[in-house]
């Protein structure tokens, strides 16, 4: 792969990364309604008014200094880099990807000013573009559910889901299917005008665009498996496709329904109406949720499901980096009557058994690679301490084991290795992780920070601490 694809490819991916997440990682941002707001650190401005943040249409401005753009230009301007160097930044910050490929299609090969500005040029936004604003939930499960309707599930993706995912047959029918043609159009668009929406709506659902040469909306192409993102309430507010084949090692298996790539300026004559999905996190809730206030955190779909199965509220984020909405939805979990009756329950076993003060856990099951990757543990680190802070009546505790037993949670659960997880309080993984880290440097003088550690380092002295001494746990 050359350094242009590499950054193309690079780009798809930040933008799959929902717009607030990448820049409250510089200013603070305060949610009004559908927008963010905050204070423009781009001219000499002191109150919350003019910075608004849209993340469903990927974009941002002050209507003050008029400066706007995506998140990209965002971080090239307050880092005061040039927009490569910024996606790159962005790329490392947020996992997407490694030191190794920083090293090997940024830092050692330099970009030409054109090149530079041509990149720019092609990704734009659009500040100005016609109103994408992305629907309530409401609105989008009504939409959502009306175009899977309209769709099957083939046996070969039926059969993947049954037996390698392990997935029961009623989960399949509820939240899969085969990503449909435009076969499926007027079948689609009888079915929305007979519950009183119009194909205008469409222009505020992610994944749906107006074709300007065809004047005729469309919605965006892929093959694969279907898969509905719900929220706390039930209600579909995404759709992730895992798509069929990868076109390269560096492809994305699961990727956004998503039609941002109508408002790119290389795009405005050619569509509009485009809407992102932005990264909605998951909530699998089991088959019954009054016994058990447990909540878990992973990442993905498959893991969450045999999360929920094993009775636990399983809460995906889609890629470790979109863990910021975790504190939003855990306070709307909070808020359900059953689980409210749940932790009643909980309190009064506590109650009974005289156990004082207990709290109720949160288990953190990211992929076992999660040890030997400094950046995806960090990000783990942002999210228990974000946690933490806001709910105090919660004990987060880290689920680890060894990759020979399974990359995720749900490979332990299939392959019945669960015993082969160890429990980590938080506090104790983390004065482990950070003294390893201190260890290394100290031992190893190559390295010149901790980005530099190999991974394979990482892991090979974390398990060596662990097996040390057996009894650490939670």
């Amino acid at each position: 792969m050359n350094k242009k694809q590499f950054l193309e490819e690079l780009i798809e991916k930040i933008k799959s990364i929902s717009l607030e997440i990448i820049i409250g990682t510089r200013i603070q941002l305060i949610r009004k309604g559908m927008h963010y707001m905050g204070i423009c650190p781009f001219h000499n401005d002191h109150k919350i008014g003019s910075f608004i943040v849209t993340p469903s249409k990927g974009i941002w401005k002050c209507f003050t200094c008029t400066v706007g753009g995506d998140a990209i230009q965002f971080i090239a301007l307050y880092d005061k880099v040039n927009y490569v160097e910024a996606a790159f930044n962005i790329g490392l910050e947020f996992n997407l990807i490694s030191s190794v490929e920083y090293e090997q299609y940024f830092s050692k090969r330099k970009y030409k000013a054109k090149e530079i500005k041509n990149m720019q040029k092609k990704y734009m936004v659009k500040t100005n573009n016609e109103k994408s604003i992305k629907a309530n939930s409401y609105t989008l499960n009504k939409v959502y559910e009306i175009f899977t309707s309209c769709c099957d599930i083939y046996s070969a993706h039926y059969i993947h889901l049954l037996t390698k995912r392990q997935i029961a047959p009623h989960r399949i029918n509820r939240d899969y299917f085969t990503f449909p043609t435009r076969k499926i159009w007027n079948q689609f668009v009888d079915k929305l005008n007979k519950c009183g929406y119009n194909e205008k709506i469409l222009e505020s659902i992610p994944g749906f665009y107006f074709d300007i040469k065809r004047n005729q909306y469309t919605f965006a192409q892929y093959k694969g498996i279907g898969i509905k993102i719900r929220n706390t309430k039930g209600e579909i507010v995404g759709i992730q496709i895992r798509k069929d084949k990868k076109r390269n090692k560096q492809d994305q298996r699961y990727i956004w329904f998503s039609s941002s790539f109508a408002n790119l300026e290389e795009n405005e004559d050619k569509y509009k109406f485009g809407t992102g999905a932005g990264s909605p996190i998951d909530v699998v809730y089991p088959s019954q949720i009054i016994n058990n206030p447990t909540l878990s955190i992973t990442e993905g779909r498959f893991k969450a499901e045999k999360l929920a199965e094993r009775g636990v509220i399983a809460i995906s984020v889609q890629g470790v980096t979109t863990w910021r909405k975790i504190i939003e939805v855990i306070e709307e979990i909070k808020r359900l009557q059953q689980y409210k009756e749940a932790i009643n329950k909980f309190h009064l076993y506590c109650q009974y058994k005289g156990i004082k003060n207990k709290k109720i856990p949160i288990y953190i099951c990211f992929d076992a690679d999660m040890i030997g990757n400094l950046q995806v543990y960090t990000q783990g680190k942002k999210m228990s301490n974000a946690i933490e802070k806001k709910f105090p009546e919660y004990k987060i505790i880290y689920l680890q084991w060894n990759e020979k037993y399974g990359k995720g949670i749900d490979d332990l659960i299939i392959n019945n290795q669960t015993d082969k997880a160890r429990r980590f309080k938080k506090e104790t993984l983390d004065y482990i992780y950070e003294s390893l880290i201190s260890n290394i440097l100290k031992e190893y003088h190559e390295y010149e920070g901790p980005n530099k550690i190999p991974n394979e380092l990482i892991k090979k002295e974390f398990y060596t601490i662990i097996n040390k001494n057996e009894k650490i746990k939670a």
